[in-house]
This record gives C-alpha cells, sequence and structure tokens, in this order.
C-alpha cells in the first residue's frame, strides 16, 4: 500500500516527513490511516497485477 504522510513521525528508525509518499504493508497502512498521521494514495490490487487469461475456443 502506497501512503502520504499527512505529519512528521519516526517509523522504524526513518523520519517520514509531512508530504512524504512511501510502501508499507497493508496492516501498518491502516494503523497510520487510522491515526490520521497518513492517507492512501494506492493500494496493491492483485487483481490488476496478475494478468487474466482468455478462455481458449474450441477449434472446428
Amino acid at each position: 500500500m502506497k501512503v502520504k504522510a499527512l505529519k512528521m513521525y519516526d517509523l522504524g528508525g526513518v523520519i517520514r516527513k509531512v508530504g512524504d509518499e512511501f510502501e508499507v504493508s497493508e496492516i501498518v497502512g491502516k494503523q497510520l490511516v487510522s491515526l490520521n498521521q497518513a492517507e492512501v494514495i494506492a493500494e496493491q490490487d492483485t487483481a490488476q497485477s496478475t494478468p487474466k487469461r482468455r478462455p481458449s475456443t474450441p477449434k472446428e
């Protein structure tokens, strides 16, 4: 999940400043959003990252 910092804070020894964009796990991202420390920019969608297969058409 990609998030954008809304406040300055320390995340795992790294100082995040207002406006920083960074990747975090879904759990950490949800925690940051619930604490109003970050907002979601993009969520990783497995359906979009996995190519879809077309059904094969039977040959006659």
